[in-house]
């Protein structure tokens, strides 16, 4: 399960861009994410942020991003991890902290157990 936050491309044919708020609920996440993305990555500028619960996503490549996106994974949880398919990169990206995920090369997430949580901020 995973809602984006920010500005976000609809599923519509038209692909309109749009802005999801959230409401008040998600304000104390999102400003922890704002938070922590700034004091890892201060330069790395984003327009939305993704957020998964116990999100398994499936393979896939990013189309409309406007290039690397930053990730991370956190909770109680064992394996988990971004496996990419990425001549330039390890195949898995895991860490508590941000990584950069090469979103344009093939991606999915490995099998885990427990609680995991994810974020992803990236730029349309």
């Amino acid at each position: 399960m995973g809602c984006c936050y920010g500005v976000t491309r609809t599923r519509a044919p038209e692909r309109i861009l749009v802005c999801r708020s959230g409401g008040e609920a998600v304000l104390p996440l999102l400003r922890a994410v704002v938070s922590s993305i700034r004091a890892a990555m201060p330069e790395f500028r984003f327009t939305s942020i993704q957020v998964n619960m116990n999100l398994r996503a499936s393979l896939h490549a990013d189309a409309h991003n406007l290039g690397p996106s930053p990730f991370t994974e956190f909770g109680p949880f064992t394996g988990g991890g971004l496996w990419q398919f990425s001549s330039t990169g390890p195949p898995v990206l895991s860490a508590p902290l941000w990584v950069l995920c090469p979103v344009f090369d093939p991606h999915c997430t490995l099998p885990f157990s427990g609680a995991r949580y994810s974020a992803v901020v990236f730029a349309l």
